[in-house]
């Protein structure tokens, strides 16, 4: 093998290297847009504060029950991140999967902690 077929074998394997990353995060964007847009359906100024301008135009939301609503979507979209989380093959998939779903059992236990604990303020 020449020094350039070498080289070009070299850079064929980076393409493909960095093409396959880019598959895993794109797939990883879209679990997590999946939580940014549960989120912004309740809040989406803090959502659109984290620069996803799509939300910009929304106001929060404070119809009855508000906090129960809220809480119903993310235990249901829990429920959904693990079961992609089981299906999931690609470490760096699962792993930000996993962050994911420790972020929404946090909120939900927050949320608790904070509507037991605290008055309401908007």
């Amino acid at each position: 093998m020449t020094k350039t077929s070498r080289w070009l074998a070299f850079a064929g394997a980076m393409i493909f290297a960095s093409v396959a990353q880019a598959n895993w995060i794109e797939k990883s964007d879209v679990n997590a847009m999946l939580v940014l847009e549960a989120s912004a359906e309740f809040s989406p100024e803090g959502v659109a504060n984290q620069g996803l301008d799509k939300f910009d135009g929304e106001i929060m939301d404070l119809n009855p029950d508000v906090f129960q609503r809220s809480q119903d979507s993310d235990r249901a979209l829990l429920k959904d991140m693990q079961k992609r989380l089981a299906k999931e093959q690609h470490p760096k998939i699962r792993q930000d999967l996993e962050i994911l779903i420790q972020a929404l059992e946090d909120g939900l236990e927050s949320g608790e902690v904070n509507r037991s604990h605290l008055l309401p303020y908007y």
